[in-house]
């Protein structure tokens, strides 16, 4: 299988974000995450460190705080 784009990525991740009706945590978004795709969220195929780079990195889709 193909590993996504940050674009797409960036959309997966607004979905998640979009269907829940509260705050979400990093913990959340990444349990969410194979439920969408049937796989972990791949940070590590776009050249990040951590999740949490990878979130940051997405300041038009989320906040981090």
């Amino acid at each position: 299988m193909e590993q996504p784009d940050l674009k797409y990525l960036k959309t997966v991740i607004r979905s998640i974000l979009t269907s829940s009706p509260v705050k979400m945590t990093i913990s959340q978004i990444l349990n969410e995450y194979p439920n969408y795709e049937g796989c972990d969220l791949p940070y590590k195929h776009l050249g990040f460190k951590t999740i949490f780079e990878l979130l940051e990195n997405m300041n038009d889709v989320l906040k981090v705080s």
